[in-house]
């Protein structure tokens, strides 16, 4: 699962750049791909999810589910056009950064409190993507100046959080082995 959520990331950041090259691009001329990118961000989140639980690993997953089931149904959106507006485009993915932000530095936290020294990779995403998010709701009007670059911004945000989601998942399982494997030694000495 860790091989799809950084696939994942790497189609948000290609996603992000695809916006990059194509700047006088109206939204519903790119929305398509962007859906489809952020449709299986999210699925591949859930899925991750699944299988992480199906092995015990429940502590950190739940802000997986939570981002994957925002980005699946944002997505869901975004394919069906049921953005009317340009001025909603900026709001609309900013509300999607600052979730998935504010959902990483919790996820950070938990990373800390294990112990795992790239924890503050995560917050630092997090914080940023949390502060990306506020000003498309702050100066709404200057994100809809260049909506296919504002949205590059938040693509490319979202792609290294997912990355760096994946790349936390293998610190996790192999923290977790590290404990069961103490634990079996302790009880054979016992």
């Amino acid at each position: 699962m860790r091989i799809l959520t950084i696939m994942s990331g790497i189609l948000l950041i290609a996603a992000g750049i695809f916006c990059f090259m194509n700047p006088g691009a109206t939204f519903l001329s790119i929305a398509f791909v962007l859906g489809i990118v952020m449709l299986f961000s999210g699925m591949s989140s859930i899925t991750s999810f699944w299988f992480d639980r199906k092995a015990k690993l429940r502590d950190v997953t739940q802000w997986r589910l939570a981002d994957g089931f925002v980005t699946t149904v944002l997505g869901l959106v975004v394919i069906s056009n049921q953005l009317v507006t340009d001025a909603m485009i900026p709001i609309f993915f900013g509300m999607w950064v600052l979730f998935s932000g504010t959902l990483r530095m919790l996820a950070s936290y938990d990373l800390k409190e294990r112990g795992i020294a790239s924890w503050k990779w995560g917050l630092l995403w997090g914080m940023l993507s949390v502060l990306i998010g506020m000003v498309s709701f702050v100066r709404p009007i200057v994100a809809t100046a260049a909506i296919s670059m504002i949205v590059g911004v938040f693509f490319l945000l979202q792609g290294v959080n997912v990355i760096i989601l994946g790349g936390h998942m293998r610190r996790v399982r192999k923290q977790r082995k590290e404990n069961s494997e103490e634990v079996k030694k302790e009880e054979e000495i016992v």
